[in-house]
């Protein structure tokens, strides 16, 4: 299950494709079956037969001595388009990448903020060493810059 990725069913409406396949299942529950499509076949454990010389199949099944009168298979129209499936799952991905990539982009804001942030307390130090509403303040806020950048090194 670790090597899943899961997909929140709230993500869903933003991959569009994905609800292709439910819409056709409606109709298909709706509208019944027949025409084209791609179906699965229950065969019920016998062999279908096979026209000569082509890769299609003829709706009877073989006997066990080969001939016809074996029955008739079972045909159930698949609910989905599974070219639809796998765009969603394409979607799916391409979103989990652009959103680690944003998630990157945001630490990388926020480590150049707190460098920034502690570049300017070290440059106006030599203006405000005797203020000590500026020094205090500024010693809070280090400190807390301090303890969120070794809670990040222990998450990497």
């Amino acid at each position: 299950m670790s090597n899943y990725t899961p997909l929140p069913i709230s993500s869903l409406a933003a991959y569009g494709t994905a609800f292709q396949p439910l819409a056709t299942a409606v109709q298909t529950a709706v509208s019944g079956a027949g025409g084209s499509g791609i179906y699965y076949v229950n065969t019920a454990g016998k062999t279908m037969f096979q026209m000569k010389g082509t890769n299609n199949f003829i709706g009877s099944l073989q006997t066990s001595t080969g001939m016809v009168g074996g029955g008739q298979e079972q045909m159930t129209p698949l609910a989905c388009d599974p070219t639809m499936l796998f765009m969603a799952a394409a979607l799916a991905n391409i979103d989990k990448k652009l959103n680690a990539i944003q998630d990157m982009q945001k630490e990388k804001a926020d480590l150049k903020g707190n460098l920034n942030f502690l570049f300017d307390v070290f440059n106006n130090y030599k203006y405000n060493w005797n203020n000590e509403m500026y020094k205090n303040s500024n010693h809070i806020k280090v400190l807390d810059i301090r303890q969120e950048a070794e809670k990040n090194c222990f998450l990497l």
